[in-house]
């Protein structure tokens, strides 16, 4: 008998490409942390031109200053965590969820966010126990580290699995780390931004994910023992 073709492990990132947090972070941006912190004034209709950007130019763009980016950070975050439990998830998000599972993948997370935010959020949406596991990668430039150490954990080869997330930098740890990724276009970045990285695929909505995976799985058959005489 031919072999069933194994299905890829999907790792998803969460802000920006499950849960919209982009949304009330800008309104946060505009109402709280630009007066706060004397940021450059920018304009609402200057944030898709934004959303090309790298974070290193956004930052730039912006200019913080280098010295109150870490404390921004942290401002960020402890807003995030006060409020996440009140963030949306994006359209069609828990077809796609529940869509991959009925299907039989295995479904995990790996963030920039903090896990109890992520588990609070999901618990919310009835959607956590859909996940086989969720991880933190303790930073926002370590990601291809914590996806190869995740693979060690997991036991799984690099062909394994594929990556589903919203910004340049998940494209360039996919790239350090070998990994294959799918990127959205609804999250941080846009997609004229997405694509100057080349991600190995491009979608512009939750459900479009589905048919990627799928023709993954189909095409990872191996030959039948008679072709491959």
């Amino acid at each position: 008998m031919p072999q069933q073709p194994k299905k890829p492990i999907i790792i998803f990132d969460f802000d920006g490409t499950l849960v919209d947090s982009f949304t009330p972070a800008l309104e946060y941006l505009f109402t709280t942390l630009i007066p706060q912190f004397k940021i450059t004034e920018i304009s609402r209709a200057q944030i898709d031109q934004l959303r090309s950007q790298t974070l290193f130019q956004l930052i730039k763009k912006i200019r913080f200053g280098w010295l109150k980016v870490p404390l921004i950070i942290w401002k960020i975050n402890r807003w995030s965590d006060q409020y996440a439990w009140s963030f949306a998830l994006y359209d069609h998000v828990p077809e796609l969820i529940r869509s991959l599972k009925k299907h039989g993948y295995s479904l995990h997370i790996l963030t920039s966010n903090k896990t109890f935010v992520v588990e609070t959020v999901l618990r919310h949406h009835q959607l956590l126990e859909e996940f086989t596991s969720i991880h933190a990668s303790g930073g926002l430039f370590n990601k291809d580290k914590k996806l190869l150490q995740l693979l060690r954990q997991l036991n799984l080869q690099k062909s394994d699995i594929v990556y589903v997330g919203d910004e340049i930098r998940d494209i360039q740890a996919c790239r350090r780390a070998d990994v294959r990724i799918i990127s959205v276009s609804y999250g941080l970045n846009s997609s004229a931004g997405l694509r100057q990285f080349k991600p190995d695929f491009l979608v512009e909505e939750p459900r479009d994910v589905f048919s990627i995976v799928e023709k993954l799985h189909h095409e990872s058959t191996p030959p039948s023992p008679a072709l491959a005489d």
